[in-house]
């Protein structure tokens, strides 16, 4: 479960060739997933799918570990090294110039450029320390450049840099650029990755001596009518202000009583920002508003806020977290109580199948995407399936080793609760899972049949995800039709 998010993952492309009928999702989920630029051995922009990748990689000046204990542990090549406190990020970013780079919790509130000097014992932030993580580190072969942060405030070195990367936003309003690679050829030119909240990214080279750009992406599929996407937020039962993203179906912003589905992302540390998602396009071009909550444990509000959403009180606490987004939502007269339902994949999927079990009167129906049902046998399936370290694992789920955190975390897995669901489910699981077992949703579905549930179960062969990128097309309309079918008449 432990990826490191540092960079959004959202990718995309230009403005909009049609819409209504004409729109194909399949091409559009292809488009997106393949629309991701480079840079050749000769300079020129071209997609990433076209480029040859190297099979042997250097060996790195730094490197981390995960030790014993659950400490990230960074390694220079003389042998020096820096640990931060148990489950504190401490990972390399760049060795420019011979001064080492990391990104560290170790010591700051939230996830911060640093300076390691390991001669000296020395780390020091770069720049100002910032009340929100690191989004992007922008740096060419000699120096930092930028800072990136994920309430997309930025901070540069280069004064040619700031005001290029000021002529962009407001070019493109609303936008998030990031600085994703220099040519190999031409200094100070640059691919950006714009990503925009009503359509897939652009993509730009931008030349920072002469502060022009040129467009790169090409033109996109017809993609639909994008209505409202909003920053909101909402309170949580002890006060805390939670964030969310909410999306409007086109032409329906300001309007009461709309479907809703509540849309928790995996990880559980990544994170929702208001750009652009063919998912949450799809639900919105077949009527539903869609909200994507900030749960505690997730990225981007720094180290205390991730941790909370840690051990079985705490994936408690992110549970209500979600439900208190949609009571917020319903309570306000902007969705319609009767039609709420609930969707997510991987662990956005155990969120799913818990939510039903804890909230049962909340969601009509849920949508779970491969995911997990039984946290114990999660974690001890970890290491063998997804390589996923075992020290950090307990850190954050529990030790399962322990009488007393294996029955914690029991008594928050829906397989031992499912006779508390009321709504039907619709879940999707792939044989070939290496990150979560396949195991998970068959087992969660033999159960449910045992107790005379409401269940579908869809499975294949398959990864974790959707491979290739037009089978979630398909999928996603089989969800539209499961969602409207649970709705009152």
């Amino acid at each position: 479960m432990h990826r490191f998010l540092l960079l959004i993952f959202f990718i995309g492309i230009f403005p909009f060739a049609g819409r209504g009928s004409d729109v194909s999702f399949s091409d559009v989920f292809r488009y997106f997933a393949d629309n991701v630029y480079t840079f050749d051995a000769d300079g020129n922009p071209v997609k990433t799918p076209d480029v040859p990748q190297k099979s042997e990689f250097p060996k790195p000046e730094i490197s981390f570990q995960i030790t014993a204990d659950g400490c990230y542990r960074i390694n220079d090549l003389a042998g020096n090294h820096l640990q931060g406190l148990p489950g504190e990020k401490v990972f390399p970013c760049a060795v420019l110039s011979g001064k080492k780079y990391l990104l560290s919790e170790a010591g700051y509130p939230f996830l911060t450029l640093v300076q390691w000097d390991p001669a000296a014992g020395n780390v020091f932030p770069v720049g100002k320390i910032h009340d929100s993580d690191v989004l992007q580190v922008i740096y060419d072969r000699h120096k930092i450049i930028g800072i990136l942060y994920f309430d997309r405030s930025y901070e540069f070195f280069d004064p040619q840099y700031q005001t290029l990367h000021r002529q962009i936003l407001d070019r493109y309003p609303r936008s998030c650029p990031l600085w994703r690679q220099e040519s190999p050829l031409r200094q100070g030119e640059w691919l950006v990755e714009v990503l925009l909240p009503d359509r897939p990214a652009v993509w730009l080279t931008a030349d920072v001596g002469s502060q022009t750009w040129e467009t790169v992406s090409t033109l996109s599929p017809p993609l639909p009518e994008c209505g409202e996407k909003k920053w909101i937020t909402f309170p949580a039962r002890d006060g805390m202000e939670l964030t969310a993203v909410l999306s409007y179906p086109s032409s329906r912003f300001g309007k009461k009583s709309l479907p809703l589905v509540v849309f928790p992302h995996g990880g559980p540390g990544s994170v929702e920002l208001p750009f652009f998602d063919p998912r949450v396009a799809f639900l919105n071009a077949h009527g539903f508003l869609v909200l994507q909550p900030n749960y505690r444990g997730s990225s981007g509000r720094g180290k205390a806020f991730r941790l909370q959403g840690w051990k079985p009180e705490g994936i408690r606490a992110a549970l209500e977290d979600i439900a208190r987004g949609a009571k917020h939502l319903t309570d306000a007269g902007i969705a319609d109580p009767r039609r709420v339902v609930i969707l997510g994949g991987s662990w956005g999927g155990y969120c799913t199948l818990a939510s039903l079990c804890f909230y049962p009167e909340l969601y009509r129906c849920g949508i779970c995407l491969f995911g997990a049902s039984d946290l114990p046998e999660m974690l001890r399936s970890f290491p063998k399936k997804s390589h996923a370290d075992a020290a950090l694992d307990r850190l954050q789920y529990g030790d399962t080793r322990e009488a007393d955190a294996e029955k914690a975390l029991r008594d928050i897995s829906p397989l031992f609760l499912a006779k508390k669901i009321t709504a039907p489910i619709f879940l999707v699981h792939y044989q070939q899972d290496q990150v979560i077992e396949f195991s998970q949703s068959e087992n969660f579905h033999r159960k449910m049949k045992s107790l005379g549930k409401d269940i579908e179960f869809l499975s294949g062969d398959g990864e974790h995800g959707f491979q290739p990128p037009e089978k979630e097309a398909e999928i996603y309309q089989k969800i539209v039709d499961f969602i409207q079918r649970s709705f009152p008449r």
